[in-house]
């Protein structure tokens, strides 16, 4: 692994989440968000959220990423850069 390109390849995702508001407040706000739903609905009843909220927090991560690989794809396919590169 070239830590050149690796370093340039971070940069660039780096520079690119500076710009992309929507992606960062999904990836801060949408497990808060989860979780306190998820303290919402078992009110009262904290031994139910204490063995469900961790094996919940554990899903998160993928809840969140499929969020955005989706809003991602969309935006690539409604701007068809694959079509210009395939072309």
């Amino acid at each position: 692994m070239n830590p050149r390109i690796t370093l340039a390849v971070a940069s660039r995702v780096l520079r690119q989440l500076r710009h992309d508001h929507r992606t960062v407040a999904m990836l801060l706000l949408i497990p808060c968000l989860l979780l306190s739903l998820l303290w919402w609905v078992f009110d009262g009843n904290e031994l139910i959220f204490n063995r469900f909220g961790p094996p919940m927090l554990a899903m998160f991560p993928f809840i969140v990423m499929f969020l955005v690989t989706s809003v991602t794809t969309l935006r690539e396919r409604s701007s068809g850069t694959l079509e210009r590169l395939l072309a």
